[in-house]
């Protein structure tokens, strides 16, 4: 029932060599097959995300709701020492599950500044340990480029500290950073280590959908069950506009040339 959570490899030309696994075991308890239960990085941050919003895939709400936690106010939540991850049972201070009341929205909880806390330290947990484990892969490899996928790697606070200040001149984070990236990964390690073949393919963007038109894009907004009203403006600074309209508490949905390739766990050096 072991789940692998992390995953790190040194890659050159057709050699892949896997320098760390980390497995989860299962927590004891009515739940132990859910994985976010489980003692590993992602897993603490989806048990976290159910514990604030009562859903394991709120991880995006999570990472933005963190900046408004207080520091210090929860205890570390995963410790990391020599490399090696230490991810302790819940404590009694957490004790604040989001429940679903029909007579109280969310956002008017009395709970809200508890889990605002929770989320800044889960955050900043997080971030460390995806430092170390920087740290340690340049150390070990002494690579100078890094590259980041899996459901963890959709983190883009911590990708952006790691960016900053891990220490690799160039680091690639795989667009489908998601499950669906495993798929790319599985026929890459088909490719190269089983068949041994070359690399003939650079991903430089990961807008690889079909393109639609101004009248496409018509015709889906008119087969809605709700008919959407809309108006056509040709703008000369677009950017400058969709500012304007923002700040005037707009939502904006912004499609643009092919749809993306994107919304996993492993990290390679190379």
């Amino acid at each position: 029932m072991a789940r692998e959570s992390e995953s790190y490899y040194k890659f050159s030309g057709t050699k892949l060599e896997c320098l760390k696994k980390v497995w989860m075991e299962p927590d004891r308890g009515f739940l132990s097959d859910e994985f976010y239960n489980m003692p590993g990085l992602g897993a603490l941050y989806s048990r976290a995300s159910t514990y604030v919003f009562g859903d394991w895939n709120k991880c995006g709400e999570l990472m933005g709701l963190a900046p408004y936690g207080r520091h210090g106010n929860i205890k570390p939540l995963m410790h990391i020492k020599d490399n090696k991850l230490d991810v302790p049972r819940w404590t009694a201070e957490l004790n604040k599950p989001y429940v679903p009341d029909p007579d109280q929205k969310w956002e008017n909880s009395p709970s809200m500044k508890h889990w605002e806390d929770v989320a800044w330290r889960v955050q900043d947990d997080t971030e460390k340990v995806l430092l170390a484990r920087t740290a340690w892969l340049r150390e070990t490899t002494g690579a100078r480029n890094l590259c980041i996928a899996g459901g963890v790697a959709l983190n883009c606070v911590a990708n952006g500290r790691i960016a900053r200040e891990g220490g690799f001149p160039n680091v690639w984070i795989q667009p489908a950073a998601g499950d669906d990236g495993i798929a790319i990964g599985c026929a890459y390690y088909g490719w190269h280590e089983i068949l041994k073949q070359p690399r003939s393919f650079e991903m430089k963007h990961s807008y690889v959908g079909k393109r639609y038109s101004d009248t496409d894009v018509a015709k889906a907004l008119g087969k809605s069950l709700v008919r959407v009203q809309t108006t056509q403006t040709r703008s000369d600074d677009i950017a400058k506009d969709t500012a304007k309209l923002l700040a005037d508490q707009k939502v904006i949905g912004w499609f643009q040339d092919r749809s993306e390739f994107g919304r996993g766990r492993s990290a390679i050096a190379a």
